[in-house]
């Protein structure tokens, strides 16, 4: 698991830092990482929140796109997490 935002480098230390994250953080203040899967608000106003998960071998399984409803976000993506755990893809 890898978290990527536009954020500066410090602030993805000091956020994780913080909430003692077990995952890496990577800046991307170029958007060239958000370029490439295609994370873009409508009407090319910065970046949405968009959760990919990948499996061990690479292939993308399921994509969760939660603009404003961030709880929901966070559920749905940690349901996706236990069924790719637990499935045949893990």
């Amino acid at each position: 698991m890898v978290g990527i935002s536009r954020d500066p480098v410090e602030s993805h230390l000091r956020f994780h830092e913080s909430l003692s994250l077990p995952f890496p953080l990577v800046s991307d203040p170029e958007g060239r990482i958000a370029a490439l899967y295609d994370v873009r608000r409508r009407l090319g106003l910065g970046t949405s929140r968009v959760t990919y998960l990948i499996d061990k071998n690479g292939i993308i399984r399921r994509i969760f796109h939660h603009e404003l409803r961030i709880k929901r976000h966070l559920r749905d993506v940690i349901k996706g997490l236990a069924a790719l755990e637990s499935g045949p893809y893990r």
